[in-house]
């Protein structure tokens, strides 16, 4: 009883503090894009330390989510419920830094969410992060192309599963700053109307 006790008392504790370490990410992360859009309206002159702030906040991000993953893992084993979610957000942090190899090379192993996970969660999580591999990989037309194929993939599995069909999605996919790298293709332009006038 005594250990059972403490187990629970230590699982409560993780828990509790993932949820702070959470709270914390995203209020950095909402500071993070008001500054962008500061950035993109002009209004910032020091574009590196712009930058060095942004990869600070991305550093700290993939920490916050190594630890999301070991609490997961200790709570429910190798599969645990929030594992892929996990991972798959890790692996965009790493996209977003620009580390498109490395981001890659996790990315194909996390095409399957977890049971209860809405359908096509999964498919456009990775096409976000193979999106802004694209975008890391820019001076290598050839693999950026590569990656931004892949993204349409994912992207068109999700619309097979009927996941655009939800307005936020739709709205998700229109705007989403990830997938900006898909933007001058045309494709990327005919599933944006495929999915606007596709009935619900």
């Amino acid at each position: 009883m005594i250990g059972s006790e403490g187990s629970n008392l230590k699982n409560s504790v993780t828990i509790g503090q993932l949820g702070t370490g959470l709270a914390k990410l995203e209020k950095e992360g909402a500071t993070l894009n008001r500054i962008t859009e500061k950035a993109s309206q002009g209004e910032i002159r020091n574009e590196s330390e712009f930058q060095a702030f942004r990869k600070d906040l991305l550093r700290e991000a993939i920490t916050f989510w190594d630890r999301a993953l070991e609490i997961d893992k200790g709570l429910y084993g190798d599969r645990g419920p929030n594992a892929a979610f996990c991972r798959r957000q890790r692996a965009l942090c790493i996209a977003r830094l620009g580390k498109h190899e490395e981001a890659s090379e996790v990315a194909k192993h996390l095409s399957i969410g977890p049971p209860g996970e809405p359908a096509g969660e999964a498919d456009y999580d990775l096409a976000k992060v193979y999106s802004q591999c694209a975008s890391g990989a820019k001076d290598n037309r050839p693999l950026a192309d590569d990656y931004a194929d892949r993204a349409m993939r994912h992207l068109h599995k999700a619309t097979a599963v009927g996941f655009f069909k939800e307005p936020a999605n739709m709205e998700r996919l229109r705007k989403d700053p990830d997938l900006a790298s898909l933007g001058t293709r045309e494709d990327f332009a005919k599933l944006l109307n495929e999915v606007k006038t596709e009935p619900k």
